[in-house]
């Protein structure tokens, strides 16, 4: 199945680049992953995370976020 890249948010500290890609498939299903990049080459380190990136429950992310408003 082929994963269309719909967007991709990066962050870095002193250890690396990060990054989340939120990809969607033939069927219109989303998802997003985050993975590790190497921070040479932005289209290499999307497709990768995309690829094999580890995969983001987004319910879980935003219950976590919603904790630093308060």
């Amino acid at each position: 199945m082929t994963l269309k890249v719909v967007d991709a948010f990066w962050f870095s500290n002193r250890d690396g680049t990060y990054g989340m890609v939120i990809t969607e498939n033939e069927m219109g299903l989303r998802k997003v992953r985050i993975g590790l990049a190497t921070g040479i080459d932005q289209k290499i380190d999307t497709e990768d995370i995309a690829s094999w990136g580890g995969r983001v429950p987004k319910d879980a992310v935003i219950k976590f976020l919603q904790q630093a408003d308060r």
